[in-house]
């Protein structure tokens, strides 16, 4: 980690923070930059790609990354913390709102695999938090088990960091999301991700 000259001070709290840029302890060897506050590595092995999603998130936060041109419609795995203990599951997306059953019916909204009577198609690693950093490391096969779910060797992908209600993922409640072209059955050629800046207390 190295820090910054950039330095501020609370007015009346006699508190100061500095501005520092920290960069994780990558594990695996492709990277790419999604967003300042966002960055997802990967790596392939025959038809298994094992990915980590990084990021400057809160604890009442989740992360997200997956393959689809837009929100709904697309083949997502959300990753957390409760209690200091990192979990990634799958999701599907289906409907704008956060995950709920009407009338007894099908859930609909952002709902995890399981509630909607499918499988997890993700198979949770380990997980890791540092200055407010955070990664879920992950794996899962680059093509779909089930019908529902997306081929993962596609080029287009989607990701986010939002808020969570009761260990569930909101939806519309995100500070980021963006989409990109990305083929994770490929290598990054190379390129590396930028340190996260960072915002602590300066002791």
């Amino acid at each position: 980690m190295c820090s910054s000259d950039l330095s501020k001070n609370l007015q009346g709290s006699g508190l100061t923070f500095v501005f520092v840029f920290q960069k994780p302890e990558y594990t695996l060897p492709n990277c790419e930059q999604l967003h300042n506050d966002m960055q997802i590595t990967w790596d392939v092995s025959g038809q298994t790609v094992t990915l980590e999603m990084l990021g400057r998130m809160g604890e009442n936060e989740w992360i997200g990354f997956g393959i689809g041109e837009q929100m709904v419609g697309s083949d997502v795995a959300i990753g957390h913390f409760k209690h200091a203990q990192g979990n990634v599951y799958d999701i599907n997306i289906n409907d704008k709102l956060t995950c709920t059953t009407v009338l007894q019916t099908q859930p609909r909204g952002v709902c995890r695999d399981t509630l909607l009577g499918y499988s997890d198609s993700t198979q949770y690693l380990e997980s890791r938090r540092n200055n407010g950093v955070s990664s879920c490391k992950y794996r899962r096969q680059l093509t779909k088990s089930e019908e529902h779910d997306r081929d993962w060797n596609t080029t287009s992908v989607i990701y986010a960091i939002g808020s969570l209600l009761s260990d569930e993922p909101v939806y519309g409640m995100h500070r980021i999301w963006g989409n990109k072209a990305l083929n994770l059955s490929h290598s990054s050629n190379g390129v590396e991700c930028r340190p996260f800046l960072l915002e602590l207390p300066n002791k």
